[in-house]
Order: structure tokens, then sequence, then C-alpha cells
């Protein structure tokens, strides 16, 4: 990289880091953070900005990926930036160490000696956390390591700790006997130093001359390294535990740090207390508390609020019901749930400051200890339960009775946590022992040799990675422990365990706890096999499913009168964030930005990406960051007079404006001659009941055919000509299944259907393409086998959402449901559809009845006679004759001659390739006559002399179809009782 580059690069970053935009709470840095002017920002939202603004602004520059992690860690360090390490760990690292000094540390006292010396070194010698690395050694050695030494060490063996110290080779040499050193390894390089360890059982028998010898010699290995990428060298291997290092860089009490293991077992004792839904939702939506700020006030206090004279003794069981010692969740509405508290204090008046805020004084408060926070942060899954101890309930402080539903729907699966009455307390038991047995005696791949001891460590090993005891299960909640594996073995591929299972022989962790054992194994020891392909599947319907059957039986029609109307939401029942969705649907990201900057005016990026209907077009959008998108249509569309702007080639309508400050706004005139349309969408935004008349379909109807491919249905390469340019270029245009598969993830609340009509005449195989596999119930985005696959075009990441239900009709007369794609069968469900007489007499009622024929009847005859000659698949659909329900009495007749001219006798032809033998022998002799002219020329030996040919097999009686609409009634009449009789 050259000085030039590298300045490009400093001078981006710091621009990034100075307006300091809120990042999404997925790419939160669990400790490290790039440091500039009092400003924090994750390494990889730094670097991930910082590349869109560079190949926005400097096209020039060539621009390499940098992987996560360390990698990106070290560019930016590179660039002149400083990275620190917060002092946090996670669960997974907590529970390792805690095992391990469970099992393997028996002196804490002495331990304890180990951890403060250990601070004060790294406290006197200014050591940064960023740069030393804390481990915990596959031999059981406690370790702290600079760059690529061992520098401080401790184990417990034969009732001694063996403590290791960096020394030189000089300090080693001269004092051997003194120290009796029983473990010494000679490091190669500078400095020159020894790693020594010695044994004691008190951490007084450690002299003054050894701990001085190794502060110079860890000062020395410090400075070498510093400032080198081996300060990082390692970091990321499984042995690495930074609460290890939080405890060794805080001093903390070894004692107070495992005693706090055992609340983290998330198991809550209700013998003695009740448990309430308290909502706090009003702090929420109204606008007046939401701009004082009220609800994060209350939670910077810890005051659980709400009214006393709330109605249906609500307020009344607030007030005098609810006693200290009592447990509550709070909950803010769907898209808020906090914390799981326990109230320390009785009802309490607000300060009046608060109260001139609220506008009276109903409102009192209780001071409450968080008990745990949320593992989910909301309950959009639970929005259709009302009943009222749940979140979406219509209510506000209410008992929760039903402990054991309770645990299921809401605090298992949100909290994490378990919540039991003295009398089911004991019902938890440890299925680890009973596990190994299951996993003897039912071999898949006989892991680690069915060697016991082996097998129950490495279930230990892997227990540490999750927030609860995953081996301690009842019949309540065991599904919920197949949940939360889940959760952390399929769902998120960039946690700690996914890379611990990809190295311990590719998967074999996530293949012991995985479908094929673990949950196998609850499901058989609690309960019933899980045969739910889908965790949505409110609408009980196959989420793959093809509606075949002869043609006319009503399959389409089937789809548009029983299906669009379960995938389609009512205007009543639309939200604020849907309309905008319907809004921005219509909508190019120029017009979103433009729609946004007419409300807000001059704004900088953040502002712009932070309003609705920027926010609506995200949603609906398949790009990982539209910060880029911002940047480049922003650009794209900057008016040639702007000076801050160093994009070339604009684009039509030139309307916005960028001012050195990096702020955008609108060109007034130019808006108003070749965007004014923008102020009418605005209005629709801020106020969506304006001309706003409609209603949500998550549906796509589409209809295969031969030209139909898999760049239509997934995505393709496309001509774009954008407006008011000559230039033709080419994108990646999603297809209608892609489209409608983004839509249902990021609405896992509703469900999304594809209908596809006639999904035999396409190309299966070619149009579906890799989606065939994903289309699986147990492959989707969240199930316990999802699978994500690369898309060619794109090489984005792809899978299917759990709520996207596949739907087509075939028509059988066409081809057969075997003569389909056999991967395409094994992936469907089918549902046939036949002709049905009793629909034509329903439908027709009256009418059915025809000149002392059932109409019906007439179809029934047909189809039986059909069966005969040809098969099943090819009979006549009852749908045909259902138009004439609309037809009056009196024209009935030409109504049934023209269904008979237009539908039956053409499909008629069709099958039988106009054998008017068959034709015949199904409608009988008032439908066909012989051909005269034919037939005259029969007489007349039409065939020229050929004495060695034979003509009699071509000198048949010829026939022809009587068209019914040129019948007289009575003709016609009695051409259908010959049918029929």
């Amino acid at each position: 990289m050259t000085e030039n580059e590298k300045q490009i690069w400093k001078s981006t970053i710091e621009q990034i880091l100075v307006e300091n935009e809120s990042w999404d709470k997925k790419n939160k840095s669990e400790r490290y953070h790039v440091i500039f002017k009092k400003v924090k920002m994750p390494p990889k939202v730094v670097l991930a900005r910082a590349f869109n603004v560079i190949e926005a602004e400097y096209p020039e520059l060539e621009v390499k990926s940098v992987s996560g992690g360390v990698p990106t860690n070290q560019f930016i360090e590179e660039i002149g930036f400083k990275i620190t390490e917060d002092f946090i760990y996670n669960t997974t690292d907590r529970s390792k160490l805690i095992k391990h000094l469970e099992k393997r540390v028996k002196k804490l006292d002495l331990f304890q000696g180990f951890i403060k010396f250990g601070h004060t070194i790294l406290t006197d010698l200014n050591i940064e956390v960023y740069k030393v690395r804390l481990a915990i050694e596959s031999q059981g050695i406690l370790s702290v390591i600079v760059g690529m030494r061992a520098a401080y060490s401790y184990i417990e063996k034969d009732d001694y700790a063996h403590i290791g110290f960096l020394v030189s080779k000089k300090f080693k040499d001269q004092n051997k006997s003194k120290y009796n050193f029983v473990y010494d390894y000679p490091y190669k390089g500078e400095p020159e130093q020894n790693f020594i360890k010695i044994k004691v059982k008190n951490w007084s028998e450690v002299d003054e001359e050894l701990i001085q010898e190794h502060k110079t010699q860890f000062q020395l290995q410090y400075n070498a390294i510093k400032n080198s990428k081996r300060t990082q060298w390692n970091v990321e291997a499984n042995t690495t535990n930074n609460a290890l290092k939080y405890l060794m860089f805080k001093n903390e009490n070894i004692e107070k740090f495992m005693s706090q293991s055992n609340k983290e077992k998330n198991i809550i004792d209700l013998s003695k207390n009740r448990i309430y839904k308290l909502s706090m939702g009003t702090f929420l939506k109204t606008t007046a508390y939401r701009k004082a700020n009220l609800l994060e006030k209350f939670e910077g206090h810890k005051w659980a609020v709400m009214g006393r004279y709330t109605g249906n003794n609500q307020g009344e069981n607030w007030m005098n019901e609810a006693v200290i010692g009592d447990y509550a969740y709070i909950t803010c509405g769907r898209n808020k749930l906090s914390h799981l508290i326990r109230f320390t204090s009785n009802s309490k008046e607000l300060p009046k400051e608060i109260n001139d805020i609220i506008g009276n004084s109903e409102f009192t408060y209780r001071e409450y200890e968080i008990i745990l926070k949320p593992f989910i942060d909301n309950t959009r899954s639970l929005v259709n339960d009302k009943r009222d101890w749940l979140p979406s309930g219509y209510s506000t402080f209410k008992e929760i009775k039903n402990i054991e539903e309770a645990n299921k729907l809401l605090f298992q699966p949100f909290y994490q946590a378990i919540l039991l009455r003295n009398n089911n307390i004991e019902n938890l038991i440890n299925v680890k022992k009973e596990f190994i047995d299951w996993l003897l005696q039912n071999p898949r791949s006989n892991y680690f040799n069915n060697d016991v001891e082996l097998l129950n460590r490495y279930l230990d090993e892997y227990n540490t990675y999750f927030d609860m005891d995953i081996f301690e299960v009842s019949k309540s909640n065991y599904f919920n422990i197949i949940k939360a594996i889940n959760e952390v073995a399929y769902k998120n591929e960039d946690n700690d365990f996914i890379k611990y299972s990809k190295r311990e022989s590719t998967h074999r962790p996530r293949a012991i706890l995985g479908k094929d054992n673990y949950y196998k194994f609850l499901n058989q020891k609690f309960g019933e096999t899980n045969n739910n392909d889908n965790g949505v599947n409110r609408l009980k319907e196959p989420l793959n499913q093809i509606l075949y059957g002869p043609p006319g039986t009503g399959k389409t029609f089937f789809l548009q009168n029983e299906y669009f109307s379960k995938f389609t939401i009512s205007e009543e029942n639309l939200t604020t964030e849907q309309v905008h969705d319907k809004i921005a649907e219509d909508l190019s990201w120029w017009q979103t930005f433009a729609i946004a900057l007419r409300d807000i005016g001059e704004s900088n990026t953040k502002e712009i990406l932070a309003h609705p209907i920027v926010k609506a077009k995200e949603r609906l959008s398949s790009a990982k960051s539209i910060h880029p998108i911002l940047w480049s249509r922003l650009q794209a569309h900057t008016v040639n007079s702007c000076p801050n702007v160093n994009v070339k080639d604009r684009s039509e309508p030139q309307i916005f404006f960028k001012t050195k400050e990096s702020k955008w706004s609108l060109e007034e005139e130019a808006v108003v001659n070749l965007y004014p349309e923008v102020d009418e969408l605005l209005n629709e935004v801020k106020d969506p009941s304006i001309e706003f008349n409609d209603s949500i379909k998550n549906f796509e109807f589409v209809t295969f055919h031969q030209s139909f491919t898999y760049e239509d249905f997934v995505e393709g390469i496309k001509p774009l000509l954008e407006t008011g340019s000559t230039d033709i270029s080419y994108e990646i245009k999603d297809g209608v299944f892609k489209q409608l598969a983004y839509k249902a993830e990021q609405d896992p609340d509703n469900d999304y259907a594809i209908f596809i009509d006639e999904i035999n005449r396409g190309n299966v195989a070619s149009i579906f393409g890799e989606l065939i596999t994903l289309l699986e119930g147990d492959k989707r985005i969240g199930e316990v086998n999802e699978i994500k696959v690369r898309l060619p075009y794109s090489k984005k990441m792809f899978g299917v959402p759990s709520n996207l239900y596949v739907i087509g009709t075939m028509n059988t007369a066409d081809r057969s449901v075997e003569a389909l794609d056999s991967a395409l069968r094994r992936r469907f469900s089918f549902k046939e559809v036949m002709p049905n007489y009793k629909v034509i007499s329903t439908v027709l009622g009256d009418k059915n009845e025809w000149n002392d024929t059932q109409i019906s009847v007439i179809l029934e005859k047909i189809n039986k006679r059909i069966k005969r000659l040809i098969d099943r698949d090819h009979q006549i659909g009852h749908s045909y004759f259902l138009k004439l329900s609309k037809i009056e009495n009196i024209n009935i007749t030409e109504s049934l001659k023209a269904v008979f001219s237009e539908n039956i006798i053409p499909l008629l032809q069709e099958y039988f390739f106009n054998d008017f033998n068959k034709i015949g022998l199904v409608l009988g002799d008032g439908f066909l006559k012989t051909d005269d002219e034919m037939e005259n020329e029969r007489k007349e030996n039409l065939f020229a002399v050929f004495s060695k040919g034979d003509s009699s097999n071509y000198e048949d009686e010829v026939f022809e179809i009587i068209d019914p609409k040129t019948m007289e009634d009575e003709e016609f009449i009695n051409a259908i009782n010959k049918l029929i009789n």
C-alpha cells in the first residue's frame, strides 16, 4: 500500500468515526473497538463502511477484501488507528473456566495469589489488554501468552502448584540449584529467555528475587512484540479464554466469581412468590412520553411503573396484591421485550417532575432487581396470541398461573429460563449418562470408538457452549432444549460453537447433538417425534404442494378462491410499516432517498438511512448493506453544478446537492421541474390513511411455460437503461421467487406463498436449480438442517424462509405426476383434484335438471367412457359446466351447446388424435355424421392404380363431428339422449 493510498484510507476512516452513525445490533463487537476522539466503533463496521466509501468515491483504487476478526484489526492498526479490547467474556468462556477451576484447582488461596501477582505485572507494566492472550491449554495449564511465548502459567499436580515464569538464561543458570526447576524450556530468538516452572504449596514460597526477574523479562518480551502482528498470534484458538483475562486484569475474587455461576442456570423457584406480566408499552407508544425518554429513565432507575387506577382490578392488584419478592416480565409491545425482574419495594409515588410530564399523579412505581435479560428482545412471533398474560394480550398487569405453558411459550424460548414451583423442581433430570448409553445402543458412527469416558468428557465440553445446561431436562422443557441447540448449532454460522464444531472432525459435535442423535433421544424419551416441518406453518398446510388433476377440475379456481385470501392482509389490519412497504415496492432507490430528504431537509447519510420509507425499501432489498446504494444513487443524481461530488457520469433526474460537510439536500427548482410527485408520495408516507385503500398480497402468481427460466424465477442478468441515459448496462436482477423469499424472511409474522400454475409445463429442474434442496421443510431458514447456497450470478448466500409456501397446479392430461422430475416429486405433497359431479349439482341448483336429464350425469357418462378408452387422468373437469349457473333458464340449451362445441369436443379430438371411432364411442351417433364428400370419393375409387399396393385400409367410412352450435335444439337434445342412453 502506497503512502497516498494509506492517507486515503486514514481520512476515510476518520470521517466515518467522526460521523459515528449507529450500526445494526448484529454487528456489535464482543470485545474490540477502534478508538478515535472518544468515539468507539467495532472494527468490522469501520472497515465495511470505509470499503463502501472508497469504492464509490475512489474507483481508481484497487480494493482488496480483508477477512474479519484479527486481519481486520491488523489492517486498521496498520493505517494508524488504535484498537482497544473491552473486559467482556461470553458464557462459553465463563462456563469453561468455572468447570476447570472446580475440577483442576483445589488451592484457591494459592491460585488467588497467582491472579493477584499477574494483575500487578499487567498494571505496573501498562500492558494493553489487546496485546496479550490468556488461555486454558489442552493439558489444563492456565497461561498468559505474550506474542508467541507462554510468559506466566499455573497448573496443579500432586498437591503442588506448578507456576511458570519468564527468566533470562543467565538467571536460570545461576539459580538452578536454588529453585529446583521442575520445567525448563529455552526460547529461541530475541530476547534470549527461558520459561521455567517451580512447584509450591503456598504463594509465600515464591521469593522476591524471582518475582523481580520475571517482571523484567515480561517487560522485555512485551516490548519486543507490542507493535507487531504477533500480539494476535493464535488469539482465535479454542484455548483462548477471556473470562480468565477478565479475572487477571480486574484482580477478581475467585470464590465470588465461582459462586455467581450457580445463578446462571436460569431456574427460578416460584414456590413462595407470584409472577406477573407488566406492560409498560404506553411509555413507548405515547409521543410525549417517548420524547421525554421516560422509558429509558425508568429503566435507568430500575423502576417498574403502572397506573394505580387501571381497570379490571389490575391497578388494585398492582398496589395491594403484588409483594416484595414477586416476579414480573416487562413488555412494551411486540417489538420490545424487556427484563425478567423481581420487585424489591412496595408501590411508591413518582417524583413531581415525572408526574408533570405524564400530566397526572395516577402512576406509581416499584423498584426492582434484574433477574434475566431477554435472549430474544421482541415477541413478534407471538403477535397473534392474544391471551391476557402474553405480550400481545389486552392487559397491563396479569398474574401468570399456567407455569408449564408459560415456560413453553415465553420463558424458555425468550429468556432461556425455567420457572418452577416446589412440586415440580425435581422433574429436571440429568440425562447425559442415559444419552451415552443410547449412543452405544444406537451406533451411527461409533463416536470416539464408543469410549464412554471420552464421550462423557466431550459432552461436558459441548455443554459449555450453551447458556443453559442442555442435559438438565424435563418433559416440559425438552423441546426448548432442542430449540436452544438449534439456535446455537444451526442458525448462527459465526458463533464459538460452530467454529469449534467445524474443527472437531468436521462438525462431529453438531452431529452428536443434532437431529439424528440427541434430538431423537429427547423425542423418544419425553415426547413424540416432532413432525412439524415448519416452525411457522400456521395454516396447517404442506409447505410445498401441487394440486393435480384433469383439465377443467377447478385447480386454478381453487387457488384463487381458497388460498389467495389466506395470504392477503386486509387494509384495516395493515400496520404503518406494511403500508410503507407497499409504497416502497414501486419506488426506485433515488425516489426513496428524495422522499426522505423532502421530509427531513438537509441531512447526513445516517439521518437519511433512519427515515421510515428508506427502512421500508431496505426491508424489501436483498442487499447486505444499503450504505453503498445510498452513496452511489445520491451521487449519480446530484446536480452537475455541485462541486463536492467527483462522479463524472450522472443520471437523470439530477436533484440532489452535497455540502462540504457531507450533508445532502434537494435542489428545489430541480424537484419542482423533474420530480413534483415527491410531495404527494411524502403525504402518503406520513399519513397512510390518505387515499390508501388497499390490501397487501403476500403472494405471487406465475404460470410456467417452455420459455420460463431460472433467470425469471431466481435471478439473472438483465439489461438496464437508466432514465435520461442512452447507455445500456446490465444488472443482476432478482427473479419473482427470490424477491418473495426476501419479503417473507423480513416478515416472519406473516405467511407468504408463490402460486405456480401449470408447473409441469416448465422445465422444473432447470427453473428451480439449487432451490430444489432448499424447499424441504427442515432445510428452510431457521430449521434444524438449515441450508443456504451461494447463487451463481450474485454470489450471495440464499435460503428459503419457513413461512414461504410453494403451491402449484398441474394438468394430468398434459403430463402425469410420475413423469415429473423425481427430485421435485419427493419434495412436494400432491393433492388430487378430480371431476366432482356434486359441485355441478350444487352450483347449478335447479338448472342441473335440463330436459329430464341431469347435466352432472352427462359429464359422468363421458368420463366413464374416457377412463375405459384412455385413463382417469384424461377425464374432463366439472368447471366447464359451472358457467351455466349465470345463464337464464331460457338460454341453458344454447349455453350447453357452446360448452360441447368449445370445450368438450376439442378435448376429445386432442385426446384421441381425431380417431372418430373412439370419439363416437364417447359421444354417440348424435354428434357424428358421415363425411359425404369423402364417402363419394371412396365410392369413386379415389386412389391411383397400384397393383402391388392395398387401399382397403383406407376405404372405411369417414366421419366428421357435428358442431353442436349448428344443431337445432331438438337435434341437440336427441344427441344428448343418445349419449347418456
